[in-house]
């Protein structure tokens, strides 16, 4: 007897073609890489081995240009010299303040401010109690003060009048403290300027340096005296000057 097989059971069907997966690539395919995803990255990595590369080279040439046998170390900075300035004043060398010994009113003023007088002439004439004092000229010079005025009456040692020959100049200064002192001595060059005469350049030599410090308006500082190299006709008592001191070339 002859038996007859049907078509097979669809539950016995072995289907080769898959569904599409979300993609599009079917099961058991490798999916091909995302465009500008994996390239970026090994740009990347690839530029980050380079530079890598480079600083250990540059590194290994500086170990060995310093560990070379020979070679001498890198200099270091010189520091910057500090510039040793003060401020200063323009007086005579010779002045001289003209003063009472007993006092007494004033009777007599013959001068003013900026006139010459010559060697002992008379300045001013004092009278006390019938007793009269004459002040007179200590040499030839300029009246540049006069410090009362007639029918004063005056103490005993009070200042009359100051005068100064005003043809020689020097710098004095109180203008340096401790700090300072110790890089200035007798004899060093100086050069100054004049701030009232449009910053003129003027050159100098310390003459004194005091060893014992003294009080001023701006602390205890050391007085120095300077002599003008070069004496300026429009130079004036009182004259603000910038003082530089030259310290001598190590």
């Amino acid at each position: 007897m002859t038996e007859r097989r049907g078509p097979a059971s669809p539950s016995h069907r072995v289907d080769t073609e898959a569904a599409p997966s979300v993609n599009g690539a079917r099961p058991g395919r490798a999916l091909p890489p995302r465009p500008g995803r994996t390239g970026v990255s090994q740009a990347t990595r690839m530029r980050a081995a380079i530079l890598g590369m480079v600083l250990v080279v540059a590194l290994a040439g500086t170990v060995w240009l310093v560990m070379a046998p020979g070679s001498a170390p890198p200099a270091a900075p010189t520091p910057a010299a500090q510039a040793l300035t003060a401020h200063g004043l323009v007086q005579p060398i010779a002045r001289a303040t003209i003063g009472s010994i007993n006092g007494g009113v004033v009777e007599q003023l013959p001068v003013a401010v900026g006139q010459t007088v010559e060697d002992k002439q008379l300045v001013a004439r004092l009278n006390l109690q019938g007793q009269p004092e004459l002040l007179s000229a200590p040499w030839h010079g300029v009246v540049t003060g006069v410090n009362v005025r007639l029918g004063d009456t005056v103490a005993p040692g009070a200042s009359i009048l100051t005068i100064a020959d005003l043809s020689r100049y020097q710098v004095e200064t109180t203008d340096v403290d401790e700090y300072l002192i110790g890089h200035i001595y007798p004899g060093q060059t100086v050069t100054m300027s004049v701030e009232a005469l449009d910053q003129a350049q003027i050159d100098g030599v310390v003459k004194t340096v005091s060893l014992q410090q003294q009080q001023s308006a701006s602390g205890a500082n050391y007085p120095i005296v300077i002599d003008l190299g070069h004496q300026r006709p429009d130079l004036r008592p009182g004259m603000t000057v910038r003082i530089t001191f030259l310290e001598p070339p190590s």
